[in-house]
């Protein structure tokens, strides 16, 4: 194996047995804040507070989680243990376009690179957040142990991060609402007929709403339909499906797309306590290797418009 370790922040989502099957190192955490107002450090996985909990808390107005980016100083801390163990650091981080995180994580590159000038350590804006970021650190892990060494498996994951999509519609409109992402009489009529909006991330790390459709399953069925349609020989691929408290719809989608599209491999997760509070419940989608997204989702917004007959 190439001498260089994969780190992630805790925005990847990536539970502690698939960064153990895949030799990913624990993530750098960052911060939560509860509704009582103390905060708490967290990685990606529920070890503060159960998912049970936690889904309960939410359901109340008046309970507000909030998260925090981690600072250069903590990402400078983190990174050096591994370069006075003789070993570069690639590190993957959540999209500029989200948080500051990013930019937190270079700026602690540099500092490194003056004081261990004879090693390396290269961060990646994924322009990805929580599973599609995690789907990136299995590429990373399968391209190290393809014998890659850090600067090839840098500039690899530099392409493939921009053929990453996500299919999925979310069912809680109230939780965007109350998350700041749509208007709360939106949510409210949108939650009363069924609406599910179906989200993709753009080439610039952003979700945006390429279709809205009435009812769950018919929700599901566009977006296996709009899977079938982007995704490259899904038979060599691993595909995740990743759930905020949608357990069961998620196991219903992973029944469709295993008989509908075979990957080589469908994994199970949830969405992890650092990402949540930014997405809330209701979330269930998929993650997956396709063609290249194309500038501001046009064609991708083309492919939903003919499966919804709205071309």
């Amino acid at each position: 194996m190439q001498n260089f370790v994969i780190v992630p922040d805790s925005n990847s989502d990536m539970p502690k047995e698939l960064r153990s099957r895949f030799k990913i190192e624990d993530p750098i955490k960052s911060f939560i804040v509860f509704p009582d107002g103390h905060s708490e450090k967290v990685g990606c996985d529920w070890d503060c507070i159960s998912q049970d909990k936690y889904y309960e808390l939410i359901k109340s107005k008046k309970n507000k989680f909030s998260t925090a980016a981690v600072s250069p100083e903590q990402f400078e801390q983190e990174y050096e243990k591994y370069l006075k163990e003789g070993k570069d650091v690639l590190s993957i981080i959540l999209s500029s376009k989200l948080s500051s995180t990013y930019n937190y994580a270079y700026e602690a590159s540099l500092r490194l690179k003056e004081k261990y000038p004879e090693r390396k350590v290269l961060v990646i804006d994924s322009k990805r957040y929580s599973t599609s970021e995690m789907l990136l650190l299995i590429y990373a892990s399968n391209l190290r142990d393809e014998g890659n060494n850090i600067d090839e498996t840098f500039a690899k994951l530099e392409e493939i991060k921009y053929h990453l999509h996500q299919a999925g519609p979310m069912d809680d409109l109230l939780a965007l609402a109350r998350a700041g992402r749509i208007s709360n009489g939106k949510a409210f009529m949108g939650q009363l007929i069924g609406v599910n909006p179906i989200g993709e991330v753009s080439r610039e790390g952003i979700t945006s709403v390429l279709c809205k459709v009435k009812g769950s399953k018919a929700a599901l069925r566009v977006s296996l339909e709009y899977m079938k349609r982007t995704i490259i020989d899904p038979e060599k691929q691993i595909i995740v499906i990743a759930n905020s408290n949608r357990k069961e719809k998620a196991e219903l989608y992973r029944q469709m797309i295993e008989r509908e599209v075979q990957p080589k491999e469908i994994i199970m997760t949830d969405v992890g306590l650092a990402t949540v509070p930014n997405i809330g419940p209701g979330l269930c989608a998929a993650y997956y290797y396709g063609n290249e997204l194309t500038e501001s989702l046009e064609a991708e917004r083309k492919i939903f418009a003919k499966i919804t007959g709205k071309e």
